[in-house]
């Protein structure tokens, strides 16, 4: 789609926009972004050294009632001996001394930020400085009309420092403009980023090869992943079928696999035209044959959906494996933490796999439900203080929070897992997510997800060309409105 206006400004600040660098891992010393730096340099912001006379940085961070997330890593009340809580906590104090602020959070239910932030914008009432917004409401709260633009309106955010994620910085743009980020101030998004991991003890027990070598090798792909699973007697009991509860399943999934796996072989729903606009991409023989191989995987007798198994699988996040359930399963990264604490046979953690050798990268799923996107009110008074804050904060993050992260991610029963670090420097690296996905266009995204799970069979293009017009409209209605917010 052409756009015929963009504002000067952002035109030229588009010039900068960053795409998501895609450079072979080779192993050597990185940061828990994936970032190459030499060891004796140290990333900082090019803040001033500004007092701020104790002025308080108002954040909010949304909830779902019955989920673990909230917003513990924008917000510390005190020391807990929680790795990510106290850095957290030494966090805001370090920056409290330094520049002379104070921190509050409050949280509010992801059902009520549009019509909350609807009340503030019709009154002009500057209540909170951050508001943090879960990715899957992100489209719905830009057309408010509601946000201030990251690329023209706060002055202090350099975008073009590794703490600042260049994956969402490029699926949230539109044109010039960029109303939501992502950095490294917020655990909640790597939580949310897919993976794969694989049972060690049963790996070992079937003789399967150096996982973790294959992936440096860049060749953990679908295809390599079906033949392991293929290449084990499964059926226990004989009985002629594979069954969670007596058998070793190849690998325990859900829903999710379908479009971890896409996005992670590098399918995608739009590209982006030369005024950086997505522009519709599906229908073409790439992606068709990467479904092939995913359906490959999910239709194999050794997939396991533990969504439709948990009757016969552990309670809670042992469902996935522990014992022996299953060789490989997907996850995203939230569940690593759990499962670090579990009674149980021990774990690796592996990249989604490629879908062939030829590409160039791993891919790893931003899953929108989970993770946390920031943004500022157009109502805010002081967006030289905010910017100043949200550049201060991601700055001061970068290094100990990721590490703390890193600390906990890796963390066995007794142990640190060593061997997984430098998997999630891949992992992490190269985050993917589509805004054809995060605004469920046409409804096709959620068909698409459980394409599988209701056995549609493998005829995705005819599912596609039902909903390809539906999709069109609904992105053409959105930029629409994106333009007219410019």
């Amino acid at each position: 789609m052409k756009k015929s206006f963009i504002s000067a400004l952002c035109l030229l600040l588009l010039v900068t926009v960053v795409s998501c660098v895609r450079t072979p891992s080779t192993g050597e010393e990185t940061n828990p972004t994936g970032t190459k730096e030499p060891e004796t340099a140290r990333i900082t912001s090019d803040l001033p050294e500004i007092k701020w006379d104790g002025e308080t940085f108002m954040m909010l961070h949304w909830f779902v009632d019955g989920w673990t997330i909230h917003g513990t890593d924008l917000y510390a009340e005190e020391l807990n001996s929680d790795p990510i809580n106290d850095e957290v906590f030494n966090r805001n104090s370090r920056l409290t001394e330094r520049y002379d602020v104070e921190f509050e959070l409050d949280e509010l239910n992801y059902n009520e930020m549009v019509s909350k932030i609807r009340t503030w914008m019709n009154s002009n009432e500057d209540v909170y400085d951050l508001i943090g917004i879960r990715i899957a409401d992100a489209p719905r709260i830009m057309l408010e009309g509601s946000l201030l633009d990251f690329n023209c309106d706060l002055p202090y955010v350099d975008l073009d420092k590794p703490y600042w994620d260049q994956s969402v910085r490029e699926m949230l743009s539109f044109g010039g403009a960029l109303f939501l980020m992502t950095s490294d101030t917020t655990i909640s998004d790597k939580n949310a980023t897919a993976a794969v991991a694989f049972n060690k003890v049963l790996a070992a027990d079937l003789q399967l090869p150096n996982l973790y070598d294959i992936v440096r090798r860049g060749e953990w792909t679908m295809d390599k992943m079906l033949d392991l699973m293929d290449s084990f007697n499964a059926d226990l009991n004989g009985d002629g079928e594979i069954n969670p509860e007596d058998d070793i399943a190849g690998f325990l999934g859900a829903d999710d696999v379908m479009m971890a796996f896409f996005m992670g072989g590098g399918g995608h729903f739009t590209v982006r035209d030369e005024y950086n606009y997505p522009v519709l991409d599906f229908n073409i023989e790439e992606n068709y044959d990467i479904l092939d191989s995913i359906f490959d995987i999910m239709y194999n007798e050794r997939f396991i959906n533990f969504w439709e198994k948990r009757d016969v699988l552990p309670e809670g996040p042992g469902y996935y494996f522990l014992g022996t359930h299953g060789v490989f399963n997907w996850l995203r990264m939230e569940d690593v933490i759990k499962m670090r604490g579990m009674e149980g046979d021990d774990f690796g953690i592996l990249p989604t796999p490629k879908y062939s050798e030829d590409q160039p990268e791993y891919l790893s799923l931003l899953s929108k439900h989970g993770a946390t996107s920031q943004g500022v009110l157009r109502c805010e008074t002081d967006p030289e203080f905010v910017s100043f804050m949200l550049e201060a904060m991601a700055a001061e993050s970068h290094y100990e929070l990721q590490n703390a992260y890193y600390d906990v991610t890796l963390k066995t029963k007794s142990t640190r897992d060593d061997e997984s670090q430098d998997m999630l420097d891949i992992i992490f690296k190269n985050r993917v997510i589509d805004i054809v996905e995060v605004g469920e266009f046409g409804g096709f995204p959620d068909h698409f997800l459980r394409f599988c799970s209701n056995h549609h069979g493998r005829d995705m293009a005819s599912a596609y060309a039902s909903y390809e017009s539906k999709i069109q409209q609904d992105m053409e209605d959105f930029l629409d409105k994106i333009d007219a917010l410019m």
